[in-house]
């Protein structure tokens, strides 16, 4: 596509990610009539910010709330994988701006191993969205394990035993389809006998 073309039809030469701070966005206003719950002991504070070493990063884990939450998410469009030819694993997770909440929310639970804030990234056809990065963990990789055969993401066989209200519901928040709440429900039922 000629540098004419792209800039008639509004498009940029590649993706780019907009900088925290950066004056050409609108303020977001607060909003101050929030009803969300929130899980008592479900942050243990952020590590945004700082540069951990690798004796600090080994250390780090998940609570069961965290490790749930991710399940939901590997099951959706959460991708983890192995920068590298060796190290720990890691989790991105991409969801359209339109999502900002969505992913507010999982930035606030997952703070204390996230890398940085959420990225805001511009495509190509001038939409946006949103990326957040959870750090290298060892903590990682039994669901590295769980969700990656043979170097291709796949939902695992007895994936059911890892399904609980919280990992079902942020695979619903995650995908959202009819699809999935009717594959919820099945699981649900199977659970129940």
């Amino acid at each position: 596509m000629t540098k004419e073309k792209r800039m008639g039809l509004n498009v940029l030469p590649k993706s780019r990610i907009i900088k925290t701070g950066s004056t050409k966005l609108n303020k977001i206003e607060p909003n101050n009539e929030c009803k969300s719950l929130v899980v008592y002991g479900s942050n243990l504070g952020s590590n945004i910010g700082f540069r951990l070493t690798p004796i600090v990063l080994n250390t780090l884990y998940l609570t069961p709330f965290m490790f749930n939450v991710l399940i939901g998410n590997l099951l959706g469009d959460a991708n983890i994988r192995i920068p590298g030819k060796k190290g720990n694993p890691q989790i991105q997770f991409n969801q359209g701006f339109i999502h900002l909440e969505y992913i507010l929310h999982l930035f606030h639970i997952l703070s204390p191993i996230v890398t940085h804030l959420p990225s805001l990234v511009q495509r190509r056809d001038l939409t946006f969205y949103l990326m957040l990065y959870i750090r290298c963990l060892a903590s990682l990789f039994p669901l590295y394990h769980l969700f990656i055969i043979d170097g291709v993401k796949r939902i695992p066989c007895n994936i059911a035993q890892f399904l609980t209200p919280v990992s079902l519901a942020f695979w619903a928040m995650d995908d959202g389809s009819r699809t999935v709440f009717i594959l919820i429900l099945i699981v649900i039922h199977i659970q129940s006998n």
